[in-house]
């Protein structure tokens, strides 16, 4: 069953999409990614989760945060497939070609770095890595499992922080200093996310939908995996969505 959902162009206004994109009569609530569709709006407040994963047999996530230029903002969302995939990547082509994974181009869009997590060969834990611009625009310095700044008061304010283990982690920052720097670089925030559950249920009817606006591309489906034996019905929703400049009051 594919269900349509009409486009929505207004501004969020910090409403999150669970307001926005409510659950169709026919999807199991076991299914619908309530949470996750509470954790998405285009005018965020408070902490903002830039990098995720996690894997568990119930559910795993993904999310992560890049940078675009204004104006490409409708070609970013026109697919829910993510963009920029291989940001924080070196890559070394023909020789003599180097990529430095700070920048990429997919379909006629440049976006640019701005956080991973990575583990490679030799470390205990993943660890973070922030674009430097963003740190160096706050004066940051680093705090345990975090960086913090000091504001005009000299009162100090936590900017970043995470929690990791071996196999996941979550990443946050500030929302509204996230909405500042954006306002200063002349930058979009475009954050992708992928949620995928899984329950142990009797089969049934396949659904797809979409949600398509100005500010967020994302799909949902449900569907039976026989070969899932323990939890055979799942749910998948993924997509991106922008995050809107906010000025320093």
């Amino acid at each position: 069953m594919n269900i349509p959902v009409d486009q929505e162009d207004e501004d969020p206004q910090g409403r999150s999409l669970a307001e926005r994109w409510a659950k169709p009569a026919h999807v199991l609530p076991e299914l619908w990614p309530q949470h996750a569709l509470q954790q998405i709006t285009g005018a965020p407040t408070g902490w903002l989760t830039v990098a995720e994963s996690f894997y568990s047999a119930e559910w795993d996530a993904g999310r992560r945060c890049i940078l675009i230029h204004p104006g490409s903002e409708a070609a970013a969302l026109e697919e829910t497939d993510w963009i920029g995939k291989n940001l924080g990547e070196v890559a070394i082509y023909d020789k003599h070609g180097f990529e430095d994974g700070l920048t990429s181009s997919d379909r006629d869009v440049m976006s640019e770095f701005f956080i991973h997590v990575r583990k490679p060969p030799g470390a205990l834990l993943p660890f973070a890595e922030i674009a430097h611009p963003f740190l160096w625009h706050w004066n940051a310095y680093p705090a345990e499992n975090g960086w913090k700044y000091l504001e005009a008061s000299d009162h100090e304010r936590d900017l970043v922080r995470w929690e990791m283990t071996e196999k996941a982690w979550k990443v946050e920052v500030q929302a509204s200093e996230l909405r500042q720097y954006l306002a200063v670089r002349g930058r979009t925030a475009l954050v992708q996310v992928d949620y995928v559950t899984r329950i142990d249920h009797d089969p049934v009817e396949r659904i797809d939908i979409e949600f398509a606006s100005g500010w967020a591309h994302l799909r949902f489906h449900s569907r039976h995996e026989p070969m899932l034996v323990d939890r055979p019905l799942l749910s998948r929703l993924w997509g991106q969505y922008l995050v809107a400049e906010q000025q320093d009051s």
